[in-house]
């Protein structure tokens, strides 16, 4: 399956499950991951940018949020994890940033 088609695949399923869950006091989410840093993904792509990577505690924190009490009305959400380096790249463009 294309990763496309994976991803919006995992969206519509984790929405689906959402809801069903909700009722029973259950959050189901999705996590989004764009490409990992990680030393074998280093050495695999090295001509390619890691700074546009997402670091893996970063992902860890993600998830650690959705599991926590703080996001208990969080339900059925797709959650795209980018990296903070294009956050500030975006950020840059629209002129945003603090």
């Amino acid at each position: 399956m294309p990763p496309r088609l994976c991803a919006i695949t995992h969206k519509a399923s984790a929405a689906q499950n959402g809801r069903r869950a909700a009722s029973a006091s259950i959050n189901v989410n999705c996590v989004l991951p764009t490409t990992l840093d990680t030393p074998q993904k280093r050495a695999n792509m090295p001509t390619n940018d890691p700074t546009r990577w997402v670091a893996p505690d970063a992902l860890a924190e993600v998830i650690v949020f959705l599991a926590s009490d703080a996001a208990r009305a969080v339900h059925g959400a797709a959650v795209l994890v980018t990296g903070l380096s294009q956050f500030r790249a975006i950020c840059r463009l629209q002129s945003r940033c603090t």
